[in-house]
């Protein structure tokens, strides 16, 4: 049954489909309101395409729903390869660009001109992508903003690569799958002063000495960010034994902290410091069958009750070089430079 045609009903029809053109304003991030009037509402059509265009290319825009509605068909790309490659934007053009699972942004931004900053955001967190050479020879560039990125970096070669201008990278860089080195990433990136690294994450060489203006906060968080290649695996020997000069009680089932050892003939001798006392013994272990190479690294040794023992040797999972250059590496101390040495990195 149709209901009455009335005015009453007329009004609150219109009122419905004004409301409905509100929202619909609202979701294209258009300001409007339930309390305006039709003819304040209807001009604001026009705006549409202006949020529009704030949600595709950056802006203050509010591009969030507007992504998934289809305003940024970039959006659901998964290469933006060389996809602004060479391009001119406007004078200190700051870019917002959203993606939803791109994984190649290899020479996106190349030789781009007149950006000044780029953010970056990823509705796929903790994927993989490649950046390399992404911002390469942006010669007007400042700002790189990752905060929102998220994502797991596969290639970082040449990214930076001649950006001078560049100041400011947000975000830490987690860049534990970048396994073939860092060629001429930060290479006459001589402006950068801010850039963040996850822990433990960088496992190749890296340089820096091309970045001379980097903070201390910076330098540390890529000490930080140091993966550390040292281990430490125990080797067990039956029927081995340790001689302790001067011990004065039964030195088994004691674990003893080795310094100095070395091979005399055929056996290992070292000075050890029972964990039990404190006490430190010169000591001689017999049978232990550790390689020449690993005696160096023994650490500590448990002289077990049964008569067996086992060496704790530390060993190098790999080895890489962090390249910081004089004038970084003025700026750290002694204790901060063994953060790195200690992990069993190269600085130079």
């Amino acid at each position: 049954m149709m209901a009455e045609i009335t005015t009453e009903n007329y009004l609150k029809d219109l009122i419905n489909q004004k409301n409905n053109f509100v929202s619909a304003l609202q979701e294209c991030g258009v300001e409007a309101d339930s309390d305006e009037k039709f003819n304040s509402l209807v001009p604001k059509i026009v705006d549409v395409y202006e949020a529009g265009k704030a949600a595709g290319d950056g802006g203050d825009g509010g591009y969030d729903e507007g992504y998934e509605a289809g305003a940024m068909p970039l959006y659901y790309s998964t290469r933006l390869y060389s996809t602004w490659k060479g391009v001119s934007f406007p004078e200190n053009y700051e870019m917002t660009v959203r993606v939803k699972g791109v994984s190649d942004c290899g020479l996106a931004f190349l030789e781009a001109e007149n950006l000044k900053s780029i953010k970056l955001i990823s509705d796929t967190p903790d994927t993989l992508v490649d950046i390399s050479s992404a911002f390469r020879e942006c010669y007007q560039l400042e700002l790189i903003d990752l905060t929102e990125f998220n994502r797991r970096i596969s290639n970082l070669g040449y990214c930076l690569y001649d950006s001078y201008n560049l100041k400011t990278i947000l975000g830490a860089l987690d860049v534990s799958e970048v396994t073939g080195g860092f060629p001429a990433t930060t290479f006459e990136a001589k402006s950068l002063e801010s850039i963040e690294f996850v822990p433990n994450t960088i496992c190749a060489n890296i340089w820096f000495n091309k970045a001379p203006k980097l903070t201390h906060d910076s330098l540390m968080s890529v000490i930080n960010g140091l993966k550390n290649f040292v281990t430490f695996v125990s080797e067990r020997y039956e029927g081995a034994s340790a001689d302790l000069e001067g011990v004065t009680y039964d030195p088994r089932n004691t674990t003893y902290y080795v310094t100095n050892p070395y091979i005399d003939g055929d056996v290992i001798k070292c000075e050890a410091t029972s964990d039990n006392s404190g006490e430190v013994f010169n000591a001689t272990l017999y049978e232990c069958g550790v390689s020449e190479e690993d005696v160096p690294n023994i650490k500590s040794f448990f002289y077990d009750i049964d008569g067996s023992m086992t060496l704790y040797i530390e060993k190098l999972s790999g080895s890489a070089t962090l390249t910081l250059g004089t004038t970084n590496l003025a700026k750290l101390t002694d204790e901060e430079i063994a953060i790195a040495t200690e992990k069993g990195w190269t600085l130079a």
